[in-house]
């Protein structure tokens, strides 16, 4: 598996990343890891989609760089990209169900970020210190496929 650290793997740089196929020695199952290599990596939350509305990438969390960013997977292409190059954890990432858009705090902000041409946007700061407030995603699955969020801050 090519996976780079640091500085050394470039934002928004695809990798090529096939899934690596396991199996577990007590249940006899086996399964695909899409998001291994170094480091560790998390689902965006437990309760909220961590894919992208036409299901084609993997929205997730990982500190393969040496500190927390979010990267995403494309399942077909099996290959692998660093979304953030953010200076704080980025915290809270939620996806938009209906648009490439990618959600995310730092600090007392929420950014905005478009994810296939990766330009990312302040759309909006809270007048009062970080940790005073929260962004709120209400995640609904009409579809049965990947679900759908609303925004909101309060």
């Amino acid at each position: 598996m090519n996976v780079l650290l640091g500085k050394d793997w470039p934002l928004g740089t695809w990798l090529e990343t096939p899934p690596v196929r396991v199996r577990d020695p007590e249940a006899g199952v086996e399964y695909d890891v899409l998001t291994g290599g170094v480091g560790n990596n998390t689902h965006v939350y437990f309760n909220r989609a961590s894919f992208t509305g036409d299901c084609r990438q993997l929205i997730f969390r990982s500190d393969r760089t040496g500190s927390w960013q979010i990267d995403a997977y494309d399942i077909a292409g099996q290959r692998l990209r660093r979304l953030t190059e953010a200076s704080v954890d980025p915290g809270r990432p939620s996806i938009d169900q209906h648009r490439s858009l990618l959600y995310y705090t730092q600090g007392d902000e929420v950014h905005r970020m478009n994810i296939d041409m990766l330009e990312e946007t302040v759309v909006y700061r809270h007048p009062t210190p970080a940790g005073d407030w929260l962004l709120r995603i209400e995640s609904r699955n009409p579809c049965g496929k990947c679900g759908n969020g609303e925004l909101a801050a309060t």
